[in-house]
């Protein structure tokens, strides 16, 4: 067989399968695709070969390191020349030139965030992200990381012997991220002039590919004292309280279900709740501020998948606003927007919504509320930062299950169907709650029926 003819008859192949079986398969495939363009992006002309620094192979090189300011905000005891984040940038520096967070007595009153010019972070198999920080044991330290600097997605915390971080469990398949944050973990354990805190000479992401120069953004302008011109304060606010698409803080995604609610944070937060109802149902989803600290008006939105769930009905006033001025409006699909105003600030916390929704989807199916923040006030016109918290809506069956849920997380995703697939090929023991259909056994159809309810085609 030539080579032309062997191609034609493979993408003959590939077109035959059923749109949704490839969706499947490129899902399963996900983190083998990315490992694969790192390789290609290794081999390509201009790119870096694979090199070793401080014990640790990185694909790409010194390509793979953190190579712009975009912000730094230090804490008591910290003097030059540890003060210069500048000296974070790049490969680690054998000679020991560091920068210094300081000690926070709360979450991110330290920040160091860089950007990564010339290629993206991305997951691959092991560990993803490698901090160099100066010393035997690295101080605890957050990792946040985001597309825009702007919304940020926690991904836990590296100390004592541990350098690495893994992102796998907090992003989807093929996402890049070109931002890094750094924040000193306030746990109370300090450390002393001129260097307090994380000391940090280097961050490289193991996981990378190229970022093509049509993606590479301008450089912001560094002040002196490590702000940039774009608009931040050392306190984390900005001048006009909103860059982008909403207000300074980071985004978490749901907790694992059945967690405590509200989630226990250190500072203002909103969340959405997480909620589970059988199909046809209606269940009540209450928004929680947390921790507020003089909050006279705000304006939030969130949005979900109208083919899950749909709100049924008017929002609620929520038991923290008092006799203050609310109201919603669930009436676009996808987005319910809420709003509340009042002459003095809210302290403390309580819910400030309760929205209800009733499940059109089917048993294993879900929704994330995502919540984003539009404005966000304190009586005299200042704007707080604010994190937020993502819910979500599960639907389950009358017993309280998730029919063909196979990896117990209480929802259905591609992987359940390509477990159904494997279980028909008697390559996993057969589990009867994957037995949609209700013929006795699990099959192709069993995979094909929970694909559907994936996308939301059933």
């Amino acid at each position: 067989m030539n080579g032309e003819h062997e191609e034609e008859q493979v993408a003959s192949m590939k077109s035959a399968l059923p749109p949704l079986v490839r969706r499947s398969l490129q899902w399963v495939a996900g983190t083998v695709l990315v490992l694969v363009a790192v390789a290609m992006a290794a081999s390509n002309a201009g790119a870096q070969d694979a090199a070793t620094f401080g014990g640790v192979e990185f694909p790409q090189g010194a390509i793979s390191f953190a190579d712009r300011v975009v912000s730094y905000t230090s804490a008591e005891g910290v003097i030059a020349p540890n003060d210069d984040p500048t000296r974070a940038l790049g490969p680690p520096d054998d000679a020991g030139a560091m920068v210094s967070l300081g000690n926070a007595d709360s979450q991110c009153q330290t920040s160091l965030v860089l950007e990564f010019v010339d290629n993206y972070l991305v997951d691959v198999e092991g560990n993803d992200l490698w901090i160099f920080e100066v010393g035997p044991a690295v101080e605890a330290t957050e990792l946040f990381i985001s597309t825009d600097a702007v919304n940020w997605i926690a991904i836990g915390k590296v100390e004592g012997s541990t350098r690495g971080a893994d992102i796998a469990d907090f992003v989807s398949p093929g996402q890049k991220f070109p931002f890094i944050r750094l924040c000193d973990f306030p746990d109370g354990v300090t450390s002393g002039s001129p260097y307090a805190g994380p000391d940090i000479t280097a961050v490289g992401a193991i996981g990378s590919i190229v970022r093509p120069p049509s993606e590479q953004t301008n450089p912001p302008t560094v002040t002196g004292d490590g702000q940039t011109g774009s608009g931040q304060t050392g306190s984390g606010q900005t001048s006009g309280g909103v860059i982008g698409s909403g207000t300074i803080g980071s985004t978490y995604p749901p907790p694992p279900f059945g967690s405590p609610e509200p989630w226990p944070v250190d500072r203002m937060t909103i969340q959405a709740a997480q909620r589970q109802v059988v199909a046809g149902g209606r269940v009540w989803v209450p928004v929680y501020l947390l921790r507020s600290d003089n909050v006279a008006n705000i304006n939030f939105e969130i949005t979900y998948d109208a083919s899950v769930a749909v709100p049924d009905g008017d929002l609620v006033a929520g038991n923290l606003l008092g006799g203050r001025l609310f109201s919603a409006n669930p009436g676009d699909p996808g987005i319910v927007r809420v709003g509340f105003s009042g002459t003095d600030g809210v302290f403390g916390t309580g819910t400030v919504a309760w929205i209800p929704f009733r499940a059109v989807g089917q048993p294993g199916q879900r929704t994330v509320l995502s919540v984003t923040v539009s404005t966000i006030n304190e009586p005299n016109g200042a704007e707080p930062p604010i994190d937020r918290i993502n819910g979500t809506i599960i639907i389950v069956d009358a017993n309280g299950l998730t029919p063909g849920d196979c990896d117990g997380n209480g929802y259905l995703t591609e992987f359940d169907a390509f477990c159904a697939l494997q279980m028909s090929v008697q390559l996993r023991p057969v589990q009867l709650t994957l037995d949609i259909d209700n013929d006795g056994a699990v099959t192709s159809r069993d995979a094909t029926i929970i694909l559907q309810r994936v996308t939301g085609r059933a």
